[in-house]
């Protein structure tokens, strides 16, 4: 399909899909506003689908990527930043009543208490391991064991993260 073929409907339900977070359901609901929930989430699928498929949504997928700057790289960089900084290990405070502020907390052993975030860590991997296709069933068949790998920049990004 070509974008001279696409109507007036498909091109503003691709503005909608962008718009609303690739929501399909919201998309197809703000062009059909009486239509259920479960013919916007039938029909907005369908439409998503086929529609993403058209020159016209991957040119102006790039060009929001181009106005914001995205890329892979520049993705992963800021994902990777933010894993190095949520494993920066943060001294566990808590209030003294007696001195009447917050001290840190130390351990039997007179060492200070640490904390991470790791939900921050967790989802700037899972995010990583979506843009470089880990999420996909294809990438359980990656032998990372021994380094052997269909997609050498898969490795890469492991490599860089675990160091």
């Amino acid at each position: 399909m070509n974008e001279e073929q696409l109507s007036e409907d498909e091109i503003s339900f691709i503005e909608l899909y962008i718009t609303n977070g690739f929501n399909a359901s919201d998309a197809y609901r703000a062009l059909s506003p009486d239509v259920t929930e479960k013919t916007a989430a039938s029909q907005g699928s369908r439409f998503a689908k086929k529609l993403k498929e058209t020159q016209y949504f991957r040119n102006r997928l790039q060009e929001i990527r181009n106005n914001y700057g995205l890329s892979m790289k520049s993705q992963i960089e800021r994902l990777e930043l933010i894993y190095k900084r949520s494993m920066q290990g943060r001294a566990k405070l808590e209030f003294d009543r007696e001195e009447k502020r917050m001290v840190e907390v130390e351990d039997e052993n007179g060492n200070i208490v640490y904390e991470y975030d790791s939900r921050g860590a967790l989802g700037a991997i899972q995010e990583m391991n979506k843009m470089v296709g880990f999420h996909k069933e294809t990438a359980l068949r990656l032998k990372l064991g021994n380094g052997n790998s269909d997609n050498p920049m898969q490795i890469e990004v492991v490599r860089r993260i675990i160091k």
